[in-house]
């Protein structure tokens, strides 16, 4: 492991053991620690990267800040973080799930599904309950309740002080800190926190969650666990089982009761996180589904049927990583954007038969080098038709498993690999063409690439493990409103 890796790797231990102590102060898993660990993580991974990645442009005799976050506690770009439904659902939805939430005051014997920020087409599932005779319902004010509070919030901020002594930061940085901290405490506090425990649960009562990572899904699980009301989490990449990262699996199988993943490969993700556990934990039942983005085989008909020739004949798409600012939630991934960026214009400027496509949630603008007939935008397994071959520079990601289903060859200029399963790394290396990448230096020659040879790809193993249910063909809605459905039997 490099020194950057076990520095990043230590930040993270340092978060896991708050947690444990909380643990066993608590007698649960629901603890504070892991309520924040989203927000220490991303704080204090991304305040170290930053630190790391100086260091490197220092010794390349480079001094500049660009592209290093000014990054604050409980905040994201200087905004606070969205806490609760108000600021997470549309004003249709707010209205409708209020209206609801009201409704279910005065039927007692209806069902009631607290919801959370998922992404299923809400239509759908508003349609589902109505006709099982239930109501989706908002959270309520000062609902969550935490076992000895005031000394596990003394050991997270012992944490915070510890962790900024660990990175050697100055005084005011530490204090900035701490005071960024007591405001987000101070807002969580108003809206969920509670003295005493809520006692609310009906008969029939469920959630349904989306990522922990939103704090209103993780609001949501926090207060069904103290309740024992069943939790339905449903996973939002499109690649079960394929990375290990703690924040991308963690959180989502210590909160739910059932899961709905991918692939079959997700069912064994509660062994690669077990040792975080703690308390009594009883893995979630695990449900597989197919990605409904995934892109059809279309054989020899397709254009690039007549592949197995140079990389210079074909026609490229470069599927880039999103443009922006540090921001690290997983110590496995340390790059310097800036870096990536400089390199993803060279590699455009050397190889005039790729084209762009950029990331849907791209907000920074920046300039290519390139015309704009060669910047791709729209939706992928539509824009993949007109194309031979795919470069990445990223594998953990929905984009990657998109383009693994097809038939396109992948080259893979791959930055960052620490954070696959075994079976993950295993079916991205026999899927892809591999360059590796030092992502804190980013030298790459991209005239490598121009007389490799390049084929048709037929191995379906990362698709079938990681993105399909080989043995059903029931869409993820059906799926889910079967899962609900066994808990009011």
């Amino acid at each position: 492991m490099k020194a950057a890796d076990i520095r990043m790797a230590e930040i993270q231990s340092r978060i896991i053991r708050a947690h444990s102590v909380c643990v066993s102060l608590s007698q649960t898993n629901y603890t504070l620690p892991l309520f924040l660990m989203h927000e220490l993580m991303f704080f204090f991974l991304t305040a170290q990267g930053n630190i790391i990645i100086r260091e490197h442009r220092r010794i390349n005799n480079c001094y500049s800040s660009e592209r290093l976050s000014n990054v604050r506690f409980g905040k994201r770009a200087g905004k606070p973080i969205k806490i609760g439904a108000e600021e997470e659902f549309s004003r249709e939805k707010r209205i409708l799930v209020s209206i609801c939430t009201r409704l279910s005051t005065l039927i007692p014997q209806c069902k009631r599904i607290y919801f959370g920020n998922v992404s299923f087409r809400f239509s759908y599932l508003l349609v589902f309950m109505l006709r099982n005779y239930a109501l989706p319902v908002a959270l309520s004010d000062k609902q969550i309740f935490f076992e000895r509070y005031h000394r596990q919030l003394e050991i997270v901020r012992s944490l915070i002080g510890e962790l900024c002594e660990y990175l050697d930061v100055s005084r005011d940085f530490t204090v900035q800190v701490k005071n960024d901290f007591d405001e987000f405490i101070s807002r969580l506090e108003s809206k969920y926190f509670s003295t005493k425990r809520a006692d609310q649960r009906r008969k029939n009562d469920l959630a349904v969650i989306g990522s922990p990572g939103k704090i209103l899904n993780r609001a949501i699980a926090h207060f069904c666990k103290q309740g024992d009301v069943p939790i339905v989490g449903t996973l939002h990449g499109s690649e079960s089982g394929s990375t290990r990262q703690l924040s991308w699996g963690f959180d989502d199988f210590i909160y739910s009761d059932d899961i709905l993943g991918y692939g079959a490969a997700g069912e064994l993700l509660p062994d690669a996180f077990k040792k975080f556990y703690g308390f009594e934990f009883q893995p979630p039942r695990y449900y597989k589904s197919t990605c409904p983005n995934l892109v059809e085989r279309r054989g020899e008909s397709h254009r690039n049927s007549h592949l197995g020739k140079k990389f210079s004949d074909c026609k490229v798409l470069y599927i880039a990583r999103r443009e922006t600012n540090t921001g690290f939630i997983n110590p496995e991934y340390l790059y310097d954007p800036l870096l990536i960026y400089q390199f993803k214009r060279e590699l455009l400027g050397a190889l005039h038969n790729v084209d762009l496509k950029i990331h849907p949630k791209e907000v920074l603008s920046v300039g290519y080098g390139i015309g704009s007939e060669r910047i791709i935008s729209g939706s992928l397994p539509k824009v993949l038709e007109g194309y031979d071959c795919v470069i990445l520079d990223y594998c953990e990601s929905t984009a990657f498993a998109i383009v693994a289903s097809s038939d396109l060859p992948i080259i893979l200029l791959n930055s960052s690999y620490g954070g696959l399963t075994s079976l993950g790394e295993s079916c991205v290396s026999n899927r892809s063409i591999i360059f590796d990448i030092d992502p804190l230096v980013g030298a790459f020659d991209a005239k490598k690439l121009l007389n490799i040879e390049v084929k048709r790809q037929t191995s379906k193993e990362f698709t079938e493990q990681f993105s399909t249910d080989t043995d059903s063909t029931d869409s993820r809605e059906r799926i889910l409103s079967d899962i609900i459905l066994r808990h009011w039997q």
